[in-house]
């Protein structure tokens, strides 16, 4: 039953995203946290978005402008293994 209202949940946080460019884990966050608890929550969340913004690359391919893409990218990646090393760095307790 859990997962059934998690995936109503993301199903819902995912079109309100789409609509409004953004902000899905927002939503997300309270709901993983309610019936995961908190250690779940980064974890979810990172798949979630992982999984999220393949399915919207795939979607809306046609619309991408790759230039935009290629000055996005190294900062990115800059903010993703800094992003990856400071949660590998945070103690629970």
């Amino acid at each position: 039953m859990i997962i059934l209202w998690l995936s109503l949940a993301s199903s819902g946080a995912w079109f309100v995203s789409t609509l409004v460019g953004g902000g899905s884990p927002f939503i997300l966050i309270p709901a993983i946290a309610f019936f995961l608890g908190p250690v779940a929550v980064a974890p979810v969340i990172t798949l979630g978005m992982l999984l999220g913004n393949a399915q919207r690359v795939w979607f809306y391919w046609p619309h991408l402008n790759l230039f935009s893409f290629w000055w996005y990218l190294p900062g990115a990646l800059f903010g993703a293994c800094l992003g990856a090393l400071a949660l590998t760095k945070v103690q629970i307790e």
